[in-house]
């Protein structure tokens, strides 16, 4: 098949689904960008609440151990959480910022300080702070006693899952707006080729209208099973019609422009017994003016 046609151009039927199939994909990709984000930020924010709930109930579990400065029961109490595999670390640091207990033992002495340049997510009045990191939400709260700090707790949250949760909702999204846009263009191509097809018919018929004619007879004798050729049939009879009203109406002013137009009557319907009759009419009505002009 040749899809650039005989002429160079693009096929009717190609050319629509190209653009429509271009909108639908403009259109779906805006409107999956605006749905990405908008999950992003709801995952994003069920995943910060999470953490700043289990970080303020590890803070105030914390409390009564730092202010006693009991490092061996803080340190039991990071190790049974750190058992759990639900964060990424753990760090809980004395008032003085000097870490006593942490799921790292090489942090504990010294203070700690995130890597990188943390984002703020979140931050309230008593000092707690939500922060993103490259691979971590980091949660910073104070540990409280009666009001009072005595300590800090940095919780780190993997970021793995809720990427993960992302990543899929980007593929699912992209699978969809593939689908969307390969089932429009379906159904553009599979119309627009059919109306292509009756379109080309109908431009032969008109190219070709000696081959393409019907007599009277003709039409009476031929099974009429084929809508298209009722279509031709109907399509070559108003354009007889129009030529004769044509010609009938050059009559008294123009006789050769009426006798052309006419012929071009009989041409698209050889059985118009009334474009025969006029076009007689014509003929005579010009040999009798030939006659009086070489005399």
């Amino acid at each position: 098949m040749d899809i650039l046609g005989k002429r160079g151009y693009l096929p009717l039927q190609v050319k629509w689904t190209a653009i429509v199939a271009a909108v639908v994909a403009l259109a779906m990709a805006a409107s999956s960008v605006l749905v990405f984000r908008a999950q992003s930020e709801v995952l994003t924010r069920q995943a910060v609440d999470s953490g700043m709930s289990l970080a303020r109930f590890i803070a105030v579990q914390a409390a009564i151990p730092v202010l006693g400065e009991d490092w061996a029961t803080l340190q039991a109490l990071v190790d049974d959480a750190a058992a759990r595999g639900a964060f990424r670390y753990l760090i809980i640091a004395d008032h003085e910022g000097t870490v006593r207990s942490a799921s790292d033992d090489s942090l504990i002495g010294r203070p700690w300080i995130p890597a990188g340049i943390p984002r703020e997510l979140l931050s309230y009045s008593d000092g707690s702070r939500a922060q993103e990191l490259e691979q971590a939400f980091n949660f910073r709260l104070p540990v409280l006693f009666n009001q009072t700090v005595v300590g800090r707790v940095d919780l780190g949250v993997d970021r793995a899952p809720l990427e993960a949760a992302l990543d899929t909702t980007r593929r699912m999204l992209v699978a969809l707006a593939l689908a969307i846009v390969l089932a429009v263009s379906l159904v553009v191509f599979v119309c627009t080729e059919r109306v292509a097809r009756n379109l080309k018919r109908a431009t032969s018929a008109l190219k070709q209208p000696e081959a393409a004619a019907f007599s009277e007879d003709s039409l009476h004798d031929t099974p009429r099973a084929d809508k298209g050729v009722d279509v031709m049939a109907a399509l070559r009879g108003t354009l007889s019609e129009e030529w004769l009203q044509t010609g009938s109406g050059l009559l008294q002013s123009d006789l050769e422009a009426a006798i052309s137009a006419l012929e071009k009557s009989l041409r698209y319907n050889p059985g118009n017994r009334n474009a025969s009759l006029r076009l007689q009419q014509a003929r005579t009505a010009q040999r009798k003016l030939q006659r009086s002009q070489g005399s």
